[in-house]
């Protein structure tokens, strides 16, 4: 209990374990049960320890009438943090709710003792790594912190005291949806182009967005169509005949996932071709025999012929029989190719295309 008038009053800090005398903290406000002041700074003598140490103070408060006499020394303690320093934050930003694993780094770093601060906003998580590492995960936006805004990422002590003037930005994004893929199905080698649709594909400057799949460990770099179409490359096929699908804005951290599989499906292999000559100005019907690899019933319909630059659906099919109208082009050999998917062509045969013979006269 605070007894002596507001100027006489004064708050000592000792230092534990040492016999280093700190400036006196002068009252700053008062009432019947409580003052406030504030603490004298540490910084000539911290520099001397371990950069992770914290050091401890007894709190006593003084009266100065005449003389320094102690009127409250109820064993109250004071840590004193060494201040932190943060240099980077990764990734630069996450979805809006919530969640993103946001690596900073930095030095003085106190274990077990620390909270990252989202625009004041504390983080749900905190993982200690190193005195220059920690992990945190960005809390969930809300009316303070509105998506696509900058906000700054700072820390504090376990009980809400700044460790730091230093602080690092943090872009809330919009969250990620995926809607649909096209093709679903395609070659087990690789390389089939996929489009993807859905919402809030929004980047991050200078972090390009990132295709994600459980076929392969490594991402590839997607190409963004517009905010709602993302074109990606599949990977080979791994141990799996199917693989997950995921677009990722923040280099990984937070991945929108699509709700079914892409599928892979053996290459087309062509044998035959009849008949091989085909009138230039006419075309003609044409059997395509070989083995084809059918993954649904439905999807029967997106098979495709090819004759040089031009694509054809065919017509029917079976697992070995493509049956597709070739369509007129000008005289010479013409390769022919056929796709499940209408994307990955299968080419291995030619056809010639003939003048057409008129017969004048019998």
């Amino acid at each position: 209990t605070a007894t002596a008038a507001f100027g006489d009053l004064v708050c000592r800090f000792s230092l534990v374990g040492s016999n280093y005398k700190l400036p006196l903290s002068h009252i700053t406000t008062i009432d019947e049960n409580s003052v406030s002041c504030m603490s004298p700074s540490i910084s000539t003598i911290i520099t001397t320890l371990e950069s992770s140490t914290i050091m401890s103070a007894h709190v006593e408060i003084l009266a100065r009438n005449g003389e320094e006499t102690a009127i409250a020394t109820g064993g109250v303690m004071f840590s004193f943090y060494p201040k932190a320093t943060l240099t980077t934050l990764t990734p630069l930003g996450g979805s809006e709710v919530g969640g993103t694993k946001v690596e900073i780094q930095g030095s003085n770093f106190v274990q077990n003792r620390l909270k990252c601060l989202f625009n004041g906003i504390e983080s749900p998580l905190v993982q200690w790594i190193s005195s220059y590492r920690i992990v945190c995960e960005s809390p969930s936006a809300s009316s303070r912190l509105l998506h696509s805004f900058i906000i700054n990422v700072t820390l504090a002590t376990d009980e809400g005291a700044l460790l730091t003037t230093d602080y690092l930005q943090f872009v809330y994004l919009p969250a990620s949806h995926i809607v649909n893929f096209n093709p679903t199905f395609g070659s087990l080698e690789g390389g089939t182009s996929i489009h993807i649709n859905g919402s809030n594909f929004d980047q991050i400057e200078g972090l390009p967005p990132q295709c994600l799949f459980s076929s392969s460990d490594e991402p590839t770099i997607a190409t963004v169509l517009s905010r709602t179409l993302i074109k990606c490359t599949l990977p080979p096929a791994g141990l799996e005949n199917s693989t997950t699908v995921g677009l990722s804005f923040n280099g990984g951290s937070d991945v929108a996932m699509a709700d079914k599989m892409f599928i892979y499906i053996s290459p087309a292999r062509i044998d035959t071709i009849s008949p091989n000559y085909i009138s230039s100005n006419l075309g003609g019907e044409v059997t395509i025999r070989g083995k084809y690899s059918i993954p649904d019933d439905d999807l029967s319909e997106a098979w495709r012929c090819s004759f040089d630059d031009k694509v054809v659906a065919a017509t029917t099919m079976t697992k070995e029989t493509i049956v597709c109208f070739a369509p007129p082009m000008q005289p010479g050999l013409v390769e022919v190719g056929v796709s499940a998917n209408g994307v990955d062509f299968s080419h291995a045969l030619e056809v010639i295309y003939h003048l057409p013979t008129y017969i004048h006269e019998v």
